[in-house]
């Protein structure tokens, strides 16, 4: 069973030291040096991505439907954890778009196995709804309800 509490709480400290964070770059650096989106793309290339790999290798390993649910639900943490961080004053008037492209690019190397067994998954679970809906009506009622 898929929990997403250790997510959460990753992501939920995360935003709290980073916005401790936020509140020193204020302090320390110029408005008009924008130093919050270096250091969130490096969080998220060094931690986030670290955090990311190794639940979702281990998600894919047990089963795939697992594997689906964990990117998606992982994507959705993520996502909820951006709208948490607080722009610094230099930060610039993009700040949400620019740290959602940061975000985009810690789930890229992810990208081309999810899609291909969310299609995958997707073929399958309709060949079997199919089949399933083949062996309870029958061919003779099938025929004549698309004919009529």
């Amino acid at each position: 069973m898929l929990t997403l509490d250790p997510a959460k709480e990753f992501f939920a400290r995360l935003s709290k030291v980073i916005n401790e964070q936020s509140e020193k770059i204020d302090r320390i650096f110029p408005s008009s040096v924008n130093v919050l989106l270096p250091f969130l793309d490096r969080i998220a290339e060094d931690v986030i991505g670290e955090y990311m790999t190794p639940v979702l290798d281990e998600a894919h390993d047990r089963d795939v439907e697992s594997y689906l649910k964990a990117v998606a639900a992982l994507y959705f943490e993520m996502v909820q954890f951006t709208r948490t961080i607080r722009p610094t004053a230099g930060s610039g008037k993009n700040f949400a778009d620019d740290l959602n492209k940061i975000i985009a690019k810690v789930f890229e190397p992810h990208l081309d196995l999810y899609l291909s067994e969310e299609l995958d998954y997707f073929r399958k679970k309709c060949e079997s709804e199919v089949v399933n809906w083949e062996k309870k009506v029958p061919h003779s009622s099938l025929i004549a309800a698309i004919t009529s």
